[in-house]
């Protein structure tokens, strides 16, 4: 369920917390401080050694995604049947959408990131949604911050569940890996995700939406995500 806040929005404080999380593992390791530093170094020039694309914005992808969510689940703006409302601009109403959704970011910008990710259609001054979740075009600016905040999150979970004790209720995490199937097989589970794994995450949220308290100060949330390595 994507948080209630505009908050870590600029890529240098969520890479800052991701550091944290890594720096505190390699202690869990007993990897020394300079080899530490070393080891950044080192990956960080090879990195930038790369071309990077200028970036104008790092509006969180979570904060529009919580726009979503609000659309989907209250029923100030649903139809009779439970699905999103058309909602007309200039009446305000996807403002009040967002201030629903205790949004206080640019709704030009959340419009723009929406439209983006194809999660809605404007015609004719009304919003419509097209889809309850929102998947970020990679190369879009916000599509960094998103990346550096989703590890930041595996990062946390993984040293939790290390560092707190055995008798501490542990966060969930595993992980399903097959060392022999072959790439060409790729596409279809990623098909397979998008409905199987989407249906799950979809149920998630609404799970979590039915038991929101407003006055609530912590974020859960619950990732599910394909790694390849060749």
């Amino acid at each position: 369920m994507p948080a209630k806040k505009d908050s870590d929005i600029h890529p240098d404080q969520a890479a800052k917390a991701l550091l944290s999380q890594i720096a505190q593992l390699c202690a869990l390791a007993d990897i020394p401080q300079d080899t530490a530093i070393a080891m950044f170094r080192s990956a960080y020039s090879k990195a930038t050694e790369a071309p990077r694309s200028a970036t104008k914005h790092h509006l969180e992808a979570f904060v529009a995604a919580n726009v979503l969510t609000e659309w989907h689940t209250n029923e100030r703006f649903c139809l009779t049947d439970g699905t999103p409302r058309p909602l007309l601009l200039k009446n305000g109403e996807f403002s009040d959408l967002c201030r629903a959704a205790s949004v206080d970011a640019d709704k030009t910008i959340i419009l723009d990131l929406l439209l983006d990710a194809g999660a809605i259609a404007v015609i004719n001054g009304s919003v419509t949604a097209k889809r309850r979740e929102l998947i970020l075009n990679y190369s879009h600016p916000a599509a960094v911050s998103r990346a550096i905040r989703l590890s930041t999150e595996y990062a946390t979970t993984l040293y939790k569940n290390i560092e707190e004790p055995a008798s501490n209720t542990k966060l969930f995490e595993r992980a399903v890996v097959n060392t022999q199937l072959a790439a060409k097989h790729m596409p279809s589970l990623l098909a397979y995700l998008s409905t199987q794994g989407q249906s799950f995450l979809e149920d998630l949220d609404s799970w979590m939406s039915v038991r929101e308290d407003p006055n609530n100060e912590t974020t859960i949330g619950v990732g599910v995500y394909v790694f390849l390595k060749e």
